[in-house]
C-alpha cells in the first residue's frame, strides 16, 4: 500500500520482485488500484499468480508478466 500526501487516497500495489532484490520506491510491476484492500494474490503455480481484484476500485495498472511469473486477473464485486 502507498501514500501518496494529503490530497491522494491510498492505493494498493503489487509486484514480483527478483530473488534477493529489495522493494524499489515506485509503482507496482503487475498491478496498481485504488483503495487500501483491493488486492488478492494466490499463488497457482511456481510462475503464475491468480490476482483478484475489486470491481469497483480504479485499476492503474495490470501487467500480465514480470520477472517470468504470469498473472492472471479476477475482476470480483466484493471480496
Amino acid at each position: 500500500m502507498r501514500g501518496c500526501g494529503a490530497t491522494v487516497d491510498f492505493n494498493s500495489q503489487l509486484s514480483v520482485l527478483a530473488p534477493n532484490s529489495t522493494l524499489p520506491d515506485s509503482v507496482g510491476n503487475l498491478a496498481a488500484v485504488g483503495g487500501l484492500k483491493s488486492i488478492q494474490v494466490r499463488w497457482v503455480s511456481d510462475s503464475q499468480l491468480e490476482v483478484s481484484l475489486l470491481a469497483s476500485e480504479r485499476v492503474f495498472r495490470r501487467e500480465s508478466e514480470a520477472f517470468g511469473v504470469q498473472a492472471t486477473y479476477l475482476v470480483r464485486a466484493a471480496f
